[in-house]
């Protein structure tokens, strides 16, 4: 019954956005006939995949059309899972959805914030952090390389060399060979004490990183990286955007409380925003005794509409990503053309 209901509620909202499409752009057609969503989550593939196909042909894997329109389809996979204090387990599960997202013939895999682990305590988080160049990073980078596939770990607890009581929060990409190409660490800590919701001080655990790494260059696209509470900052995702970026990625972890009111709306904005593909992989349910995560992991294209998401459990959602969608939005809505730079400034690439 969720899943028809989310299947359902997805549908909806992809009509009332091509509705609005029609209206207003002569490229509605090259849209009704690029959105492609396939819902994946559960373990036993034959009966979780729904595929939802907006235009007369489908286009399933490296199937393409007879005209040669799809043929820049990348699929990606952004997954969703519940992190616990035990990185054994962890791992198992982040493997297992690799595994699934290779079988669905996807070229990248996003991974939500803390995919290694979540602690009871500020105490058990720094005693289990390793470095980056340490062996549980060196596990990921071979089921990288094992799988043939890029990774987006959108959260690791970073051993500190210079600070022993706080760690980095780093965003780490690997590419399909098992390298490290590039790293960020999460500028904006999560500091907030919200009545009758969430007490956190992100600040106390780890050290923030001060820089905008450039866009990554990817099977996929240019990838821009960021971390859960840097999605409520515009003025980075345009930074990114600014950059070259094709992709936003925004793995998180977000409360249930803030999740249930703000994650697809910040989602979509930013996509709306930026005319970009918006990726965010997701925790979710009880991770530790006190902390609920809101989950919902998805992909929203850059006209802001929701193409893919997980449902209530750990899994994972594919999409494709479309280049020539990505021009053809930004010729038809020529907002970064139309930006007033004179009267409120522009954005450097490392604000």
């Amino acid at each position: 019954m969720l899943q028809s209901f989310t299947f359902i509620n997805n549908f909806r909202i992809l009509k009332r956005s091509h509705n609005l499409f029609k209206r207003i752009s002569p490229a509605y057609n090259f849209h009704l006939n690029q959105i492609r969503t396939i819902f994946y989550t559960n373990s036993k593939e034959s009966s979780s995949r729904k595929n939802l196909c907006l235009g007369k042909k489908q286009l399933l894997g490296r199937e393409m059309a007879s005209d040669g329109k799809y043929l820049d389809a990348h699929i990606i996979a952004v997954c969703q899972m519940t992190s616990k204090n035990d990185v054994h387990a962890n791992f198992r599960t982040c493997k297992d959805l690799i595994e699934r997202a290779k079988a669905r013939r996807a070229k990248m895999v996003f991974l939500p914030e803390a995919y290694d682990y979540l602690g009871e305590t500020k105490q058990e988080s720094l005693a289990m952090a390793q470095s980056i160049k340490g062996p549980r990073m060196k596990e990921m980078c071979q089921l990288a390389k094992e799988n043939d596939i890029w990774l987006s770990l959108g959260g690791f607890h970073n051993k500190s060399t210079d600070d022993e009581n706080r760690i980095s929060n780093t965003h780490v990409i690997v590419d399909n060979n098992g390298e490290i190409v590039s790293t960020y660490d999460k500028a904006h800590l999560f500091d907030v004490d919200i009545k009758d919701g969430p007490k956190l001080k992100e600040s106390a655990n780890c050290i923030p990183g001060n820089e905008i790494v450039p866009p990554v260059t990817t099977p996929v696209g240019k990838v821009g990286m960021a971390i859960c509470y840097d999605l409520r900052f515009p003025e980075m995702a345009l930074s990114l955007a600014k950059q070259g970026a094709d992709i936003l990625t925004f793995p998180s972890a977000f409360t249930f409380t803030t999740g249930t009111a703000h994650w697809e709306v910040l989602l979509r904005s930013r996509a709306i925003e930026t005319q970009c593909y918006v990726v965010a992989a997701a925790q979710i349910g009880q991770t530790t005794s006190k902390r609920k995560c809101y989950g919902h992991a998805m992909v929203v294209d850059p006209w802001g509409t929701v193409i893919a998401q997980c449902h209530e459990e750990t899994g994972l959602c594919v999409a494709e990503i479309h280049h020539q969608y990505i021009k053809q939005v930004r010729e038809q809505m020529p907002v970064w053309s139309h930006r007033r730079t004179d009267l409120y400034g522009d954005l450097k690439p490392n604000l």
